[in-house]
């Protein structure tokens, strides 16, 4: 650990998602906030996670999904939810014709 915050740059680490997700309460986050200030390579990882973050939110990583295939889905789970009525469903009794 470099400075003289109380939290070791390993533990930073393991915490630094939720850091980031704000996920923390107020005085570890305070604590994550004070070793940042200190430590120049904690804050260089810090600094490339909030980037690849931001880069990940651009709407060109967004894709949507083809038109029909909710109802390709939809059609699927109806199928077998049937298939599966009829496995389980109890046998009519067949009635003999005189």
């Amino acid at each position: 650990m470099r400075g003289g915050s109380d939290l070791n740059c390993q533990n930073l680490r393991e915490i630094m998602h939720s850091y980031i997700d704000r996920e923390l309460g107020v005085a570890p986050a305070a604590e994550v906030e004070r070793h940042l200030e200190q430590c120049n390579e904690c804050d260089l990882i810090y600094r490339g996670q909030i980037a690849l973050r931001s880069s990940l939110q651009d709407p060109s990583f967004y894709y949507r999904a083809p038109a029909d295939l909710k109802k390709r889905i939809t059609s699927y789970f109806q199928k077998r939810a049937e298939a599966s009525q009829q496995l389980t469903a109890p046998a009519q009794p067949k009635l003999r014709e005189n």
